[in-house]
């Protein structure tokens, strides 16, 4: 359940925050998370966002302002998502929810099986499922233009993309 993972999230960044202020190094902080909380909390980054994958769900956060302004950042994707929204095709997207904890805002979205966690598999590419319409609306219509094997993947069965902040469209 959304509002689940969303509470759990506010509660996991709290209980984070002593060490994501500590440590100028996000890597450091999340090993010394993990190792004090007996955690097992994983840190993926990008050129412009940070992520902390847990069990069902990730928390993201800009920090690369310069290259957010190239490339998009956590916020573009609420616009995003919420524009996927009003078209009625946000079921292909991960929901993005914003939280502010301790004056940091941060973004929550349900964790999704990524195909790049998963080479080596028979798996094809999701947009091989997608319909027609799908399809025009994600690379036409949205224009997303960063969607490879580790900006997507599975959630239940469905096909989530879960990095749409970068896109060419302008509204």
């Amino acid at each position: 359940m959304k509002s689940d993972y969303i509470t759990r999230a506010k509660k996991f960044m709290v209980s984070f925050m002593p060490y994501f202020e500590s440590y100028k190094d996000t890597r450091e902080a999340v090993r010394y998370y993990n190792h004090d909380k007996h955690r097992h909390v994983e840190y993926y980054h990008g050129i412009a966002r940070r992520c902390l994958c847990l069990a069902d769900y990730a928390v993201k956060w800009d920090y690369n302002y310069e290259t957010v302004e190239r490339f998009g950042g956590c916020e573009q994707e609420v616009i995003n998502y919420q524009f996927a929204c009003d078209y009625g095709y946000d079921y292909l997207f991960a929901e993005i929810t914003r939280i502010e904890v301790n004056g940091y805002i941060f973004y929550v979205m349900p964790r999704i099986t990524v195909l790049a966690m998963n080479a080596g598999t028979d798996e094809y590419h999701p947009d091989e499922r997608l319909s027609c319409d799908e399809y025009d609306f994600i690379y036409n219509t949205m224009r997303l233009c960063d969607l490879h094997d580790e900006n997507w993947g599975f959630l239940h069965g469905e096909v989530k993309i879960i990095d749409y902040a970068n896109t060419h469209r302008e509204d």
